[in-house]
């Protein structure tokens, strides 16, 4: 389970097992035509994130126990409007490879529990890369989690594709 007082934080190579043992998993990948590089800094700028994923009105970023700043151990606050709050913490980070973030089970607006999500980045060719987003949680109805969680994740990566070119695989 995953609390705010996180403190297992750690540099080195992920480990997603120590995270979460949820049991649903979900996927999507695109080919961005952007170099892995500046796709990850753009989605590493979290605060410029309702500009990419429009049910986002802001992301506020705490730092104050981070790692790295803006990542490894940083809290990630997006607000989605109506007072809806949703919390994150960084809890992996190899820049321009991948960064996971996992949900605060206690205050989860959509009530998943072990929620982790982790985005990765693969040069492809001509200065292109591939990006992927994994949704790894628990939840008390998992098909209307799924179908939300399809929902939001089709209309970043249409988002993302419209910002930097390319096409979903």
């Amino acid at each position: 389970m995953l609390t705010a007082q996180i403190t297992t934080v750690q540099e080195g190579t992920f480990n997603l097992q120590q995270w979460t043992q949820a049991p649903l998993q979900m996927e999507k990948s695109a080919i961005l035509n952007w170099p892995v590089d500046c796709v990850f800094n753009l989605l590493t700028n979290h605060t410029r994130w309702p500009r990419i994923f429009p049910w986002l009105e802001a992301v506020t970023i705490d730092n104050s126990q981070a790692i790295i700043k803006n990542g490894l151990g940083a809290k990630r606050i997006c607000d989605m409007g109506n007072g809806m709050l949703l919390e994150e913490i960084i809890v992996g980070w190899q820049p321009t490879q991948m960064y996971a973030y996992a949900g605060l089970d206690e205050s989860h607006p959509f009530g998943m529990r072990g929620h982790v999500s982790v985005i990765s980045f693969d040069a492809v060719d001509n200065g292109r890369s591939r990006f992927t987003w994994q949704h790894y949680f628990d939840h008390a109805n998992p098909s209307a989690m799924r179908e939300h969680l399809d929902s939001s994740m089709e209309a970043a990566m249409q988002s993302l594709i419209k910002n930097c070119g390319g096409e979903q695989i």
